[in-house]
C-alpha cells in the first residue's frame, strides 16, 4: 500500500499552474520555456578560464599535438567531442589524439605519460590530481583541466584549471559539457569566430545525462537551445533510433530516459572496441561499413553512425540482461535484514560499471538505500557505488561525516564509496543508529489530491503541456485520484499478455502497465482505489486522447 504527502494546496481547480510553480519553489514554471541568452552567465567570471584560453590559442597556433583524455559517462563523451570538434574547425590540420577508458573509471590515474605530446587536455574529469599532473609537467607537457566536479583539495600546481568550484563564481549546475563550452565561447573571442552555438546539442545532452539541476535558468535555456536544434549526426541516429519510444517528443525528460542511457550502456559494458567507436561517431566519422539486415540474404553499405546507433540499442539490451541476471542472482541469494537503514553487499563481483545500475535497481526492490562493494587491492580498500532511495538526496553526504566510511564521491543520492577492511564490519549497525529516524518507506509526494467525479482533462492538458520543463529538480507532478468506485468506470484488462489495467470515465483513461495476474484480479475485485500517477496527453489522427499514467493503486474496500 503506497503512502504520500501533498506538497502544497491543492488548488487544482483556479490555479493549476500557480499550485505546481509554488510546489517547486518558482515564481512560474512557464518562464522555463520562454527563456532567452539574458540568463546565461559571462564565461570571464570563470576562475582561470583566461588563462585556460590563452594555453590551448597558443597549442592551436602552433600546430602542436594535443591529446584529450574522453571520460567515461555520457558528458564526458559530449565534452570531449565539443573540444575537438571545435579544435578543429579553428585549425583543421592540427594532430589531435585522444584516450579511451577500457573500463568505466576517471580522471587520468591510467593514462601513460610516455606520450609525444605537447598539451594535455582534460575536460569532464581530475580537478584532484594533482599528483598526476605532475607527472606530466614534468616532462614539459601542459595540462589544462576543463571540469565542474567540486574541489576537495588545493589548487594543482601542475595544471590550469576552469571550474566554477574553484572559486563558487558562475553556474555550479553546468555539466562538464557546459564548462567547455564557456571556454570554446571564450576562443570565440580570441579568435573572432562563432562555433561554439554549434555545439549546444551536446552541451544539452551532457547536462540533462549528468543530472545538473534543471531549477539553474542558465542550465535550462542552454538545454533548451539545444534541443531545437540536433546538429551532431550520431545524436540524431540515436533519436531516430528511440522516436517511436520517445513519441518524437525532444525534452530533458526523453533524452534522460531514451538517449542518455544508450550511451551510458557503453562507457559501463562495452568493449574496448566499441567505446572508441562510439567516440568516433561522436566526432562524425564518416564511412561506410557493411551491414546485412536481418531476413534478408545481401549485405549493405550504410554510414558507420546509422550502424553504430543501432549497435548501442544492442549492447543496451545486453546490459540490461546481464544487470537482470545479476539481480535475480542477488534477491535469491542475499540475507537480508529488513531493519537495517542501508542494504550493505560485499564480495559480489560486480563489475565497476554495473556496480551503480544493480544499486539503483535493487534499492527500488528493497526500498532503502543500497551500497555494492568489493575488495580493491590498489586502494586497499573495499570500493563501489551507493545508491538512496525515495528522494533522500542526504546519502552521500551523511557518509562523509562518518569515521567509518574513507570517502563518498559524486551527487547526493548516487555515489563511489571507499570503506577501510577495518570498517567493512561495523558499518551496517553504525549506519542504523547514525539512521535511526530516517524513514525510507515509499512516499510519493503528490500536487494534488482529486475525487475522480471531480477530474476532467483540463487539468491533463495544462499538466502536459509543461513536459518539456520536467527534469532534475523540478519534477514531474504526480497526483492521487481518490474516491475512485470501480462501479464509476470501464474496467478492462488488455495487452498481448493481459497485464494491463485500463479504467475508462469519460474522455479520461487511467492506465496501469505490467502487472501480475493476482494483483488484477484484486483490483478488478474491489469496490474502491485510490490511484496515484502522472498525466499524458497523446494525439492520434487529430484526436487527443487524454491519460493518467498509474504508478500503483490502494485498495481502500
Amino acid at each position: 500500500m503506497f503512502k504520500y504527502e501533498l506538497i502544497g494546496d491543492n488548488d487544482y481547480i483556479f490555479d493549476v499552474i500557480g499550485t505546481l510553480s509554488q510546489n517547486r519553489d518558482v515564481s512560474n514554471l512557464n518562464d522555463y520555456l520562454e527563456l532567452d541568452k539574458s540568463v546565461t552567465q559571462d564565461w570571464k567570471i570563470l576562475k582561470n578560464i583566461h588563462n585556460v584560453k590563452n594555453t590551448i590559442a597558443k597549442h592551436v597556433d602552433n600546430g602542436s599535438k594535443i591529446y584529450i583524455v574522453v571520460d567515461s559517462d555520457a558528458d564526458g563523451y559530449t565534452s570531449a567531442s565539443i573540444l575537438y570538434q571545435y579544435l578543429k574547425l579553428q585549425n583543421e590540420e592540427l594532430d589531435i589524439t585522444y584516450h579511451i577508458h577500457d573500463k568505466k573509471i576517471h580522471g587520468i590515474a591510467s593514462v601513460s605519460d610516455d606520450l609525444e605530446i605537447d598539451l594535455l587536455l582534460i575536460p569532464d574529469a581530475s580537478s584532484n590530481e594533482e599528483e598526476e599532473h605532475k607527472r606530466f609537467h614534468d616532462k614539459g607537457i601542459d595540462v589544462v583541466v576543463i571540469d565542474h566536479h567540486e574541489v576537495d583539495c588545493e589548487e594543482s600546481k601542475y595544471a590550469t584549471i576552469v571550474n566554477p568550484y574553484l572559486n563558487n563564481q558562475g553556474n555550479l549546475s553546468l555539466s562538464g559539457a557546459g564548462v567547455v563550452y564557456k571556454v570554446c565561447q571564450a576562443l570565440d573571442e580570441h579568435y573572432n569566430t562563432d562555433f561554439s552555438d554549434y555545439f549546444l546539442d551536446l552541451v544539452a545532452v551532457g547536462n540533462v545525462a549528468d543530472m545538473m539541476s534543471l531549477k539553474e535558468l542558465e542550465t535550462r535555456y542552454l538545454i533548451n537551445e539545444g534541443l531545437l536544434n540536433i546538429n551532431n549526426s550520431f545524436l540524431q541516429a540515436l533519436i531516430a533510433k528511440q522516436e517511436y519510444s520517445m513519441k518524437s517528443k525532444l525534452n530533458p525528460t526523453t533524452i534522460g530516459f531514451y538517449i542518455a542511457p544508450l550511451i551510458n550502456a557503453v562507457t559501463r559494458i562495452g568493449t574496448i572496441q566499441e567505446r572508441e567507436d562510439m567516440f568516433k561517431a561522436f566526432i562524425e566519422h564518416k564511412e561506410l561499413v557493411e551491414y546485412k539486415p536481418r531476413g534478408k540474404d545481401k549485405s549493405e553499405l550504410i554510414p558507420f553512425i546509422t550502424d553504430f546507433a543501432r549497435q548501442c540499442v544492442n549492447i543496451k539490451s545486453r546490459q540490461d540482461r546481464a544487470k537482470n541476471k545479476m539481480v535475480d542472482s542477488i534477491i535469491e541469494s542475499a540475507v537480508i535484514n529488513e531493519s537495517d537503514k542501508v542494504l550493505l553487499l560485499k564480495d559480489m563481483n560486480i563489475d565497476n560499471g554495473s556496480k551503480g545500475l544493480i544499486a539503483n535497481q535493487l534499492a527500488s526492490k528493497f526500498m532503502k538505500p543500497i551500497i555494492i562493494v568489493d575488495y580493491n587491492k590498489k586502494e586497499d580498500l573495499y570500493t563501489g557505488s551507493g545508491r538512496s532511495y525515495g528522494g533522500f538526496d542526504e546519502l552521500r553526504d551523511i557518509l562523509n561525516e562518518s569515521e567509518y566510511i574513507e570517502y563518498a564521491k559524486g551527487h547526493g543520492s548516487a555515489f563511489g564509496v571507499g570503506i577501510s577492511n577495518e570498517n567493512i564490519g561495523k558499518i551496517t549497525l553504525h549506519l542504523n543508529e547514525l539512521m535511526s529516524n530516517i524513514d525510507f518507506s515509499k512516499k510519493f509526494k503528490v500536487d494534488f489530491l482529486i475525487p475522480l467525479k471531480s477530474m476532467n482533462s483540463s487539468i491533463i492538458e495544462e499538466i502536459s503541456e509543461l513536459s518539456p520543463v520536467w527534469g532534475k529538480d523540478i519534477i514531474e507532478p504526480k497526483l492521487v485520484i481518490n474516491d475512485f468506485k470501480l462501479n464509476d468506470v470501464n474496467f478492462e484488462i488488455i495487452g498481448s499478455k493481459l497485464d494491463t489495467i485500463q479504467m475508462q470515465r469519460g474522455n479520461i483513461t487511467y492506465i496501469m502497465f505490467k502487472q501480475k495476474e493476482e494483483d488484477i484480479l484484486n483490483i478488478k475485485n474491489a469496490k474502491e482505489i485510490e490511484v496515484v500517477g502522472t498525466c499524458s496527453v497523446n494525439t492520434y489522427k487529430g484526436v487527443k486522447q487524454y491519460q493518467i499514467i498509474i504508478d500503483d493503486i490502494n485498495i481502500i474496500k
